[in-house]
């Protein structure tokens, strides 16, 4: 992959965990489904799983993005 790419898929992936941050703290964890952070996302849910391959492995992303920012 070349550097563009990898700074736009990084870029992405830094918004899908932001929009994944609002939609869980909105419905919750077991009532949110991957089509609803897909829409809050700005995404179709097959290209949400393109960067991430289910629910938890998103949470668990949400989870450390949230502790960087603490440490920060």
């Amino acid at each position: 992959m070349s550097r563009l790419s990898d700074r736009y898929a990084d870029a992405r992936r830094t918004e899908i965990i932001d929009a994944a941050r609002r939609a869980l703290l909105e419905g919750g964890y077991a009532e949110t489904t991957m089509s609803d952070i897909a829409a809050v996302a700005g995404l179709s849910p097959g290209s949400l799983y393109n960067y991430f391959p289910n629910k938890s492995a998103l949470l668990a992303a949400v989870a450390i993005e949230c502790c960087e920012a603490d440490r920060a």
